[in-house]
């Protein structure tokens, strides 16, 4: 039984730092918005960060291949 109350006590305690995590994050409380909301909006940053990266690293690779070129 301690067990368990600790390990309830520990996922508590980290469903109480996920929350205040998003609050910190997004400037409010998960309550105001919902779970798939934020799901989303993450994922949509998600998709822009994976994006970015590889535009990024198109425009490197297009200039390493130009300086080559002209060497």
């Amino acid at each position: 039984m301690t067990a368990d109350k600790s390990s309830d006590s520990v996922m508590q305690q980290d469903v109480f730092n996920l929350k205040e995590n998003i609050k910190a994050c997004y400037g409010t409380d998960i309550g105001s918005h919902g779970f798939g909301e934020l799901f989303i909006h993450q994922m949509i940053e998600t998709i822009e960060f994976v994006l970015g990266t590889v535009s990024n690293t198109a425009s490197y690779l297009r200039l390493w291949a130009l300086s080559l070129a002209h060497s």
